[in-house]
């Protein structure tokens, strides 16, 4: 799977996969992730990304310029790509918009399935100039067309999504959020797989030792202890157990 970002602060992406599980995904290179700096993009020669809002209102907003400047780079390099699944590009580009559908595990686990690149547009104040969705439509329909001739298969699809019903400073963290989840479900990125089983870990009480932990609480002590069940050794009556909750 290939992530790309583009983003004002490519930074707060970076930090977060080069770490831990993500990172040694990268190193062993189950995912690839490129962050593309928006300002590169800027014709402006203050390099500016955003201006006011048609209309009046608070905040700024960001220009398509940049973004479709960037977007085009994009398209250069993975037209540059030699697909092992006969040439198919199958991508996703996904825009944050919190009133939009939520992401989900089972989104993560066909994003696996169904595409090869996924390209995240992190929004920034006020948001994105709305025609975004509609202009990058035009575009790709244009670039199928034209990879069509050279006998290279190319999907699309364009995906408003939502991590919560809450508004973030950026669109990074969503990014994180969707890199982190969406990479969980390529096959040797857990070392082992029983860590897929989020629905399982979520839905029931998980505990750790030692079997009986003492707290000194106002002068006396409490103790909070491990059910009985999960120290049995019965293995059935332990999933039943685990199944209840």
């Amino acid at each position: 799977m290939k992530f790309y970002t583009i983003s004002l602060f490519p930074d707060l992406i970076e930090n977060h996969v080069s770490k831990s599980i993500l990172g040694r995904a990268l190193k062993n290179k189950l995912i690839f992730v490129k962050n593309f700096q928006l300002r590169d993009f800027s014709k402006d020669r203050h390099k500016r990304t955003d201006g006011s809002p048609y209309g009046g209102g608070p905040g700024m907003v960001i220009w398509l310029d940049p973004i479709l400047n960037c977007f085009e780079k994009f398209l250069k390099e993975i037209s540059k790509e030699k697909n092992r699944f006969q040439n198919i590009q199958n991508i996703l580009i996904v825009n944050f918009v919190p009133s939009s559908e939520k992401f989900t595990n089972i989104l993560a686990t066909n994003f696996v399935k169904k595409y090869t690149h996924i390209i995240f547009i992190c929004g920034r104040y006020e948001g994105i100039d709305y025609r975004l969705n509609n202009i990058l439509k035009d575009i790709l329909k244009e670039k199928k067309r034209d990879l069509k001739e050279q006998n290279i298969k190319f999907n699309f699809e364009i995906k408003d999504l939502s991590i919560g019903d809450y508004v973030l400073t950026g669109g990074e963290v969503a990014a994180n959020v969707l890199i982190d989840s969406i990479s969980r479900q390529i096959k040797g990125v857990l070392n082992k797989n029983e860590s897929l089983e989020e629905n399982r870990i979520s839905s029931y009480k998980i505990y750790a030792r030692p079997e009986i932990y003492e707290k000194k609480i106002r002068g006396k002590v409490k103790k909070y202890l491990v059910p009985k069940v999960l120290l049995s050794g019965n293995h059935a009556e332990i999933e039943k157990w685990k199944l209840q909750r």
